[in-house]
């Protein structure tokens, strides 16, 4: 019998950790996303600039593909989430 509680709460434990991992792996994916612009690319990294917000990835990412597909620029598109900065760290 001891056995038997012994293992009931080995499961209570290891699902409750999958529902904290499962819960933690969506949330950190449904963050909002930023594309930033470098009319320059030529100048390095400090000149990107944020153009435009977005809810999530795939949406940054049409919205590049749709872009390039309708004109020519030596501009360059990128999409990162709303916590990183191409620019690198603040001083």
């Amino acid at each position: 019998m001891a056995q038997l509680a012994a293992v009931a709460v080995l499961a209570t434990i290891l699902a409750a950790l999958f529902a904290v991992l499962t819960l933690a792996s969506s949330a950190s994916a449904e963050c909002a996303w930023v594309l930033w612009l470098r009319m320059e690319p030529e100048r390095g990294l400090g000149n990107y600039a944020v153009f435009r917000a977005f809810g999530n990835q795939r949406e940054c990412e049409k919205y590049v593909r749709d872009v390039k597909g309708s004109e020519q620029s030596p501009a360059t598109w990128l999409c990162l989430p709303d916590t990183m900065d191409p620019r690198g760290a603040k001083r």
